[in-house]
Formats: structure tokens, sequence, C-alpha cells
């Protein structure tokens, strides 16, 4: 009978040394706090500050073809690539998926999650197998509500980036407005701009 719960004991250890192997695999290397600072918007951010993303940050790996999120989801998370390459994607008219853009190392995507619910515009898809930082938008609106952490400045400084973009994107589309016929090097600039700087 003894031989029984030691098989037990042997298989539920393996299965615990498992788990913690494939925990140390996934976080291996991954220091949240300095990988946030890379991202440009939270790079003015105090350490501090990045502390306290960093508590409610958790690495995530997808594989090749993986589907982040597809357009009309709800939005629920903020997600920093680390490591790979993401194809944005939105339906035409016609409903056929169109590429606007190609994510790298240090990108992000959904950051307007943290502050609005509001549907994602576009789908995310993996071009290649992905490491990535999530926040989750109720986390994030937890430390904000209860006050925790840096919360308040942090949210202060993300607001801040978005009307800073905002501004920038109007007064580039202006100047396009005022001319007769733009020139199709400044109509790419304007898109790329938006598909790199804007939420998805």
């Amino acid at each position: 009978m003894a031989w029984v719960f030691i098989c037990i004991a042997v298989g539920a250890a393996a299965f615990l040394v498992f788990i913690i192997l494939d925990y140390l695999k996934v976080s291996a290397g991954l220091k949240p706090k300095a990988q946030l600072a890379k991202a440009e918007i939270f790079s003015g951010l105090k350490r501090e500050d990045l502390a306290a993303l960093a508590a409610i940050a958790a690495p995530v790996q997808l594989k090749k073809g993986a589907e982040i999120f597809a357009e009309g989801d709800q939005g629920d998370s903020f997600y920093q690539l680390l490591e790979g390459s993401v194809a944005i994607t939105k339906k035409d008219e016609a409903g056929t998926q169109r590429e606007v853009a190609v994510l790298k190392d240090n990108d992000i995507l959904g950051e307007m999650a943290l502050l609005t619910d509001s549907p994602r515009s576009a789908t995310a898809r993996c071009l290649t197998d992905v490491r990535l930082l999530r926040i989750l938008r109720s986390d994030f609106q937890g430390q904000v509500k209860a006050g925790e952490g840096q919360s308040y400045q942090i949210l202060s400084h993300l607001v801040g980036v978005l009307c800073r973009r905002l501004r920038d994107m109007n007064e580039q589309v202006s100047r396009l407005l005022q001319k007769q016929a733009p020139r199709a090097n400044e109509l790419a600039a304007l898109r790329e701009r938006l598909t790199k700087e804007w939420s998805f």
C-alpha cells in the first residue's frame, strides 16, 4: 500500500517541477520594470511608477499564427511586444483583412484599453513566436481606484502622452489638408504614424 502513496507523491512532485520549469522558461530574463521603460509611452515615468506597473504586468508567450485579439473584441488589456513581430490587420469594406502595420520589439498594442473598454479597432496576429507583457485593464483601474502605488501619476502621464499624439496628428492632418494635392510620401508618412503610434 505504501508504494501507491510513493507513486502518487513522485507523480505530484514531477508535475510540480514541470510547472515550475515552464514558469521559469516563460519568465527567464524577464524584468518587467526594465522592459516597460523601453516603451515610448512609459519612457518618462519614474522608477516607482514603473515598479507599480511591473507589479501587475504578466508575461505572455504565443506561437506563430496565434491571434492576440480580434477586431471588435472588447478592449480589456494592454500589451508590450518584447520579442517577435505582430501583424495588425483591419477589414476593408468588402470584409477582406488588410495589413496596416507590422509591430516589432518594444512596440505597444492596445494602450487605450487601460482607459476604456471600447471594442478593438483591428486584429493583431503573431507573425512569429512572440513574447509580450500584458496589463489587464481591471488590474490597472483597480490600482487607480484604490490609490495604490503611483497609479494617478501613471494615469496622468498616459493621458498626457495620448493628448500630445492627438495634437501632433491634428497638426499634421491640418497641414496636409491645406495643400491641394498632398504628395504620396506625405500621406505614407501620416499612415505610418497612425498605424505605429495609435492603439488598436
